[in-house]
């Protein structure tokens, strides 16, 4: 009888046992509005595709390697927090509104982020996927009209 693998809680995890996001993230890495981003356990960037890097106000190059920290300044802690979640528990946070002032821009911003664990091999959670959209236009343009 073969290994028994635990039943996952979530059909919303992403697996690389048999490399099959290979032909998944590239295309996600493409998308011009959606900002996708890869970070490990020690909340260090291990891809970002461009559209992310634009929302950070920094280039994809500054990115890679470096901490959530370096990036978003003081609003680190807040993503922190959704990442360590997922790395302990496995679970997926879906859609959290996101209101931060990040080193690179002049003004708050707001995003809307899910974060999705991604599994090695042997099942244990090494890596967190992130997709992000930016919101900021249209919340700004929405506190205006109902001002």
């Amino acid at each position: 009888m073969g290994k028994r693998v635990p039943r996952q809680k979530s059909a919303f995890v992403l697996s690389n046992t048999h490399r099959t996001l290979g032909p998944l993230l590239p295309a996600l890495f493409e998308s011009p509005v959606m900002g996708v981003a890869l970070l490990d356990s020690q909340f260090r960037f291990r891809a970002i595709n461009a559209a992310l890097a634009a929302m950070n106000a920094l280039p994809v190059s500054n990115h890679i390697g470096k901490k959530l920290r370096y990036v978003l300044g003081s609003s680190a802690p807040l993503v922190e927090d959704m990442v360590q979640q997922v790395l302990e528990t496995g679970e997926p946070i879906f859609n959290r509104e996101l209101t931060a002032k990040l080193p690179g821009r002049e003004d708050v911003g707001r995003w809307i982020e899910t974060y999705l664990p991604v599994r090695d091999v042997e099942n244990r959670v090494t890596e967190v996927a992130a997709f992000v959209v930016e919101l900021t236009g249209v919340r700004n343009l929405e506190d205006s009209l109902n001002h």
